[in-house]
């Protein structure tokens, strides 16, 4: 049997959200445009219903997509107030080659967005943080090098 994905509680309402959009409103716009350019004539020529076209099949890909991805996740829990780090943490580390300090929240698969602070649990300093306790250090290795993170705080 594989292994179900975790996903954090926000991470998985943003899906269901996008899946509801996509099987609402914007299904109903893209058939209401597909109806009108069919309407327009000879369909070989007519770029409009093979642009709605389009839009119809990568709208219906994307659904059947999120489907199968929300049947495949498991909500993780709310371990918040423990002394590990784990999904859904926020957590304060200390870059000490850089000697700055970066803030971080551990989510799910597939949620991790560097930029926000958001940091996959399957990416290689998620993969390091996850278990470890206040006041541990943790080696990483990167493609720009080795680096070394002190876990300051977790809430």
């Amino acid at each position: 049997m594989k292994k179900k994905k975790v996903i954090t509680k926000i991470g998985l309402k943003k899906l269901k959200k996008e899946l509801a959009k996509r099987t609402g409103k914007l299904r109903d716009d893209i058939a209401n445009r597909l109806d009108e350019a069919n309407q327009s004539g000879d369909r070989s020529e007519n770029s409009a219903y093979t642009a709605a076209l389009e839009e119809y099949q990568h709208n219906e890909v994307r659904i059947r997509q999120l489907k199968e991805l929300i049947k495949s996740l498991k909500v993780a829990p709310d371990k918040s107030g423990d002394s590990y780090v784990d999904i859904g943490d926020k957590i304060k580390v200390k870059d000490l080659g850089a000697d700055k300090v970066i803030d971080y929240r551990i989510v799910g698969s597939g949620e991790g967005d560097p930029l926000k602070g958001l940091v996959s649990s399957d990416s290689v300093v998620g993969a390091a943080l996850i278990g470890k306790c206040k006041g541990d250090t943790v080696e990483i290795d990167l493609p720009k090098g080795k680096r070394k993170l002190k876990i300051i705080d977790i809430e």
